[in-house]
């Protein structure tokens, strides 16, 4: 399922990143890989901006279409 599926402050565990190894590697370094849980603690107003919340320690702003890129289970 897509993070984008989720209710605001609902969490899932990152099952794939699915993009380019250059933005995977990228987006490892910030802690988004498989087995972290991931968090959507807010949405801009027309929900083309989403904040994320990673294992708890670090927020990420990611645009819809990157975000559309992971899958998570809940």
């Amino acid at each position: 399922m897509s993070p984008l599926q989720l209710a605001l402050g609902e969490k899932a565990t990152i099952t794939a990143v699915n993009t380019n190894e250059t933005l995977r590697k990228h987006l490892y370094s910030l802690g988004v890989c498989k087995g972290s849980q991931l968090k959507i603690e807010s949405t801009s107003l027309f929900k083309g901006t989403y904040c994320i919340r990673i294992d708890n320690i670090s927020n990420l702003a990611f645009r819809r279409n990157e975000l559309a890129m992971i899958e998570v289970a809940i």
